[in-house]
């Protein structure tokens, strides 16, 4: 099987290193470059080491030569970078159609138009840290979740107000996701493990999913793509919950 691609871009990468005098960094040093100074010259080393993996995966899990090829070279290029105003990010939520991007910086979410680069203000207000972020569909709304709170926090994308909350969801939120609806949001209590369903336009519990061993914090909630199972993984196990 040819490696050509991988080859050539190796060899601008060895070119680009040698004039540098970074091959020598670890790897944390060579990601602390990158976020910090924008070097490109650690990007490069960082995909000189480990590109080869990461072509095998592709090759692995697409068969088709060409195909790995072209998504091997799509992870080892930066598309475009966005400006957080120099906010530390602890989490990313993409719309459906990448439109539009929430980033997660302590207590408030920053949210950026993906096509134009633009700010669009951020969504503040929590008394603790965000923990999670979603932006509906329509990109509206981004519903957030922080420590502490026991609301789930709505708020109105094109004003930058705050909606009326859900309350009651905690003592705070572990997880949360969307249905395709758009209008039925699950969120995951801590610490119980309790999964809450909810009809964004009335604001009220339609129902609640027990879990079988409330003791066992949960870590993580998951919807099945047709919205039939939501699953909350609980250390050291992963128990189910079908909807009714």
């Amino acid at each position: 099987m040819s490696t050509a691609p991988l080859d050539t871009l190796l060899g601008h990468i060895r070119r680009l290193v040698d004039a540098k005098g970074v091959d020598a960094k670890s790897d944390a040093q060579l990601l602390e470059r990158f976020i910090q100074h924008k070097d490109d010259a650690a990007f490069a080393v960082s995909v000189r080491r480990h590109g080869p993996l990461v072509l095998g995966v592709c090759r692995r899990i697409l068969g088709q030569a060409q195909d790995a090829e072209d998504a091997f070279q799509a992870t080892a290029k930066e598309q475009r970078r966005y400006d957080f105003g120099g906010h530390t990010l602890w989490g990313l939520a993409l719309s459906k159609d990448g439109k539009m991007l929430a980033g997660i910086a302590g207590s408030s979410v920053q949210l950026i138009d993906t096509v134009s680069g633009k700010t669009l203000g951020p969504s503040a207000g929590h008394r603790g840290e965000v923990r999670w972020a979603i932006l509906t569909p329509d990109r509206k709304t981004v519903l957030t979740a922080a420590g502490g709170e026991s609301a789930i926090h709505c708020w109105d994308v094109p004003s930058g107000r705050e909606k009326r909350p859900l309350e009651g969801a905690g003592p705070f939120s572990a997880g949360l996701e969307l249905a395709q609806d758009s209008r039925t949001l699950y969120s995951v209590a801590y610490p119980n493990g309790s999964i809450s369903v909810w009809d964004l336009l009335t604001r009220k519990v339609l129902r609640r999913l027990p879990v079988p061993d409330p003791k066992s914090p949960p870590a993580l909630l998951r919807l099945s793509p047709d919205d039939s199972l939501a699953g909350s993984c609980q250390w050291p196990r992963a128990t189910p919950a079908r909807r009714p």
